[in-house]
């Protein structure tokens, strides 16, 4: 004898069945899995899903939603494992559908989408002055002949190397706490005056001449600086050059007399600038352009390429006096502005602090279908990115930044897919690196709201690409 039953459940709510011995269920229907208890024994079904009671025949059952928000449809049918054929005929659906939030069966047109995902938030300096200040002891002092900048220069964590432009040209090697000469070394140049430097590592520095052409030397270098000594054919378009510096990714930069300020690894002039912004360095995948006083422009590349200002700030408590160079320190994330003052000539490193601030606060994001092999977070001029509300949470971490909230929705909404509804119904996987290891939710046949998954994940790395797998009639939907 096959039985049939066809009720609702509420949320959380129970039903006790009595009815004839039966040892087979077959579940018709169940809007979301159910819990089905037979002598204290609980087995989840769901539409599709199959009980045979191996311990003989029983003819009491209860059946519970285990939902807090949704009620449910079910519908079982039930019998004797001898009609266990005849009774689940017809029910087992061949062609491949998607469960969704109310029950319904939609076209499986699932698709895997890789999406570039990126965000960035505001970041504000504090700039503090006389911390780490230190002034060059006698020896130094008299080596360098008097007042004169250092054009150039990297200040490490236990020592300083600066290009020195005096009577004569020298690399120099300072003790950062003492301000003491450790080693000197004169640099003689065939191609005429050398007027810019910085060290790039190996002993080695890139030297800017009075001819707009840049020079690799080295520290110890026996022969003067000749033409085979060119880094590239990249000449500036000043008549010299009066900064060069490591600027974003390791490229070098240099700011000619001018004050053109040029990418010279990949041949380009970005960007110009007033005369009194002199010198710079580079924060993150910015520029940071510093001029005498306390002024820092912060320039940024967009997505076409254009270089353009996308914040400015101003010390406090000091003024650069006639800076000749600056750098990021590693180890703290400072900017050191190795600082001249022609009054009582001596030199001091001024700390630059770029503290985080505004965790939680989006201000741009970049979502595009398909894998990026390089990450950029570029939109000048927007100050908080008005094309999402998703609820999603930034902290900024070692260079990183990690989203917790609604990243799903941030994505979808970025690349101007419609979530004013219920999009996770439209959502059947997600798969992204986080901080502490993988998100890899693959629901198959079911959506994220049949299976009440909420759209919270916690640190997912960011800027990365993610996997969304989606109906098309959500993928397709665009505002």
């Amino acid at each position: 004898m096959i039985q049939n039953f066809d009720f609702t459940l509420d949320p959380g709510e129970s039903r006790h069945l009595t009815f004839g011995e039966v040892d087979f269920v077959f579940c018709r229907q169940a809007d979301v899995p159910i819990d089905f208890i037979v002598n204290q024994q609980t087995t989840s079904l769901e539409t599709g899903g199959e009980y045979e009671h191996r311990e003989g025949l029983f003819s009491r059952a209860t059946i519970r939603n285990p939902s807090t928000k949704r009620p449910v449809t079910v519908r079982l049918k039930m019998g004797t494992s001898r009609y266990r054929q005849i009774i689940i005929q017809g029910e087992v659906v061949i062609d491949p559908r998607v469960k969704t939030a109310t029950g319904d069966f939609v076209s499986d047109q699932r698709a895997d989408h890789p999406v570039f995902v990126a965000m960035d938030y505001k970041r504000e300096p504090v700039i503090t002055a006389g911390s780490g200040t230190m002034t060059l002891e006698a020896d130094a002092t008299a080596f360098l002949e008097g007042y004169r900048p250092l054009n150039g220069g990297v200040v490490y964590e236990d020592t300083i190397e600066a290009y020195y432009s005096g009577t004569n040209d020298y690399a120099i090697k300072l003790d950062r706490a003492t301000g003491q000469l450790i080693a000197s070394d004169k640099i003689v140049s065939d191609v005429g005056p050398m007027q810019a430097g910085c060290p790039i590592g190996g002993g080695q520095w890139l030297l800017g001449g009075d001819d707009g052409y840049t020079y690799v030397w080295t520290f110890g270098q026996v022969n003067n600086i000749a033409s085979t000594d060119r880094y590239s054919n990249f000449q500036c378009e000043g008549a010299f050059w009066v900064c060069i510096f490591v600027g974003p990714g390791g490229d070098y930069w240099g700011v000619d007399s001018d004050y053109k300020w040029y990418n010279i690894t990949q041949a380009y002039k970005a960007f110009t600038l007033t005369s009194s912004h002199r010198f710079g360095c580079a924060l993150g995948n910015d520029v940071v352009a510093i001029s005498m006083g306390e002024v820092f422009t912060v320039m940024r590349e967009d997505t076409a390429g254009a270089w353009t200002q996308v914040n400015e700030f101003n010390g406090s408590g000091f003024a650069i006096r006639n800076g000749g160079s600056a750098n990021v320190e590693a180890s703290t994330g400072k900017i050191l502005v190795l600082d001249s003052d022609s009054i009582d000539e001596t030199y001091n490193v001024i700390e630059v602090e770029p503290e985080d601030y505004g965790q939680g606060e989006i201000h741009y994001g970049i979502a595009r279908e398909g894998c990026l092999k390089i990450p950029r977070l570029f939109n000048p001029g927007i100050q908080h990115d008005a094309r999402t509300d998703a609820q999603v949470s930034v902290e900024f971490v070692n260079g990183m930044a990690y989203a917790s909230g609604q990243v799903i929705k941030y994505t979808l909404d970025l690349l101007g897919i419609d979530t004013s509804g219920d999009y996770l119904d439209g959502i059947t996987g997600f798969k992204a690196r986080t901080r502490f290891g993988e998100i890899n939710k693959d629901l198959g046949g079911r959506t994220f709201s049949a299976d009440e998954i909420a759209d919270d994940f916690d640190d997912v790395e960011l800027p990365q690409t993610v996997t969304i797998t989606a109906l098309e009639s959500l993928w397709s939907n665009r505002v």
